[in-house]
């Protein structure tokens, strides 16, 4: 079977915002886990270390 030139388009684009999306949900995981190792909260943003308190919406806290 072959394929239009558009068709393979359609295909390449499908692939470009799978792998962007794949990326930037890599991307976010590997911030919050520097984030956590910094001391950081990685809900509110909390300092931690230094004795932040978690603002009051903060799903750690619950």
């Amino acid at each position: 079977m072959r394929f239009s030139s558009h068709q393979y388009a359609a295909i390449r684009d499908r692939k470009r915002e799978r792998a962007a999306e794949a990326m930037a949900a890599e991307h976010a995981m590997a911030a919050e886990r520097a984030l956590s190792m910094l001391g950081f909260c990685t809900h509110c943003g909390g300092d931690i270390l230094e004795g932040e308190e978690h603002d009051s919406g903060c799903a750690v806290m619950r």
